[in-house]
């Protein structure tokens, strides 16, 4: 992590080679701005921070840089021209300014991601209950039944199957099915979007409940957008 309006040095290790380093007139960086501009920089690096490899010593190059954006800097190690370099190292850093309030900046903002909706069902069921509510803060959504959910009993249901219903907003849109001497939950799930203030539910409304079955631990696995926080 690097500091807005702070100078900060990159450097590059060169291994060692016995092919010939490249000179230092040819070492030209190319940077990208958080903002996704480039600017292209033509024999940037001073004499004295460039010690190019020998076959049996690392060099190095040196280059002081301060940055006056925040954000994602992308900075290339390149030679040739702006407009056909090739890319000999690549570095990447990220700049906050540490004297305001900011918003971080994520690399994954505005990709989806799992979203987990857990519930935990304490105790023996009994039917007509609400065994767990979930409340959503944020878009999430659930595709055709839930790949990669889990449900998981501690005792299995021994004389009947075991039923609970999954409700968004007391509307259904899926079960958990416990077979007979299985403590793991089949679940099916239709294909839904939860906005946020939306509530999803586990619930035994109208099911036959098993008296062995108890101690139920389910894990709807939904999608959601990353979206950027707020930051002390």
């Amino acid at each position: 992590m690097y500091l807005l309006s702070a100078e900060a040095t990159i450097q590059w290790e060169l291994l060692p080679t016995t092919a010939t380093p490249p000179l230092l007139g040819d070492l030209d960086l190319l940077f990208i701005t958080p903002e996704g501009d480039t600017i292209y920089l033509d024999a940037p690096i001073e004499v004295q921070d460039y010690i190019p490899p020998t076959p049996t010593t690392a060099g190095r190059i040196l280059y002081k840089f301060t940055p006056e954006l925040e954000g994602f800097w992308r900075i290339r190690l390149v030679v040739g021209i702006p407009a056909s370099y090739q890319i000999l190292s690549k570095i990447e850093m990220f700049v906050f300014d540490n004297s305001t309030t900011t918003t971080p900046y994520n690399d994954d903002i505005g990709k989806p991601y799992p979203y987990d909706i857990n519930f935990f069902l304490q105790g023996f069921m009994v039917p007509n209950e609400i065994y767990g509510t979930f409340v959503a803060s944020r878009n999430i959504t659930l595709a055709t039944d839930a790949p990669g959910s889990k449900a998981i009993a501690e005792e299995f249901p021994a004389f009947t199957p075991t039923t609970l219903k999954i409700l968004h907003n007391e509307n259904e849109i899926g079960s958990i099915v416990f077979p007979r001497y299985s403590k793991i939950g089949i679940i099916t799930v239709t294909p839904v979007i939860i906005l946020p203030g939306h509530k999803i539910q586990v619930v035994s409304q109208g099911a036959s409940i098993d008296p062995n079955v108890r101690d139920i631990a389910v894990n709807l696995v939904g999608c959601c957008t990353i979206v950027a926080c707020s930051a002390i």
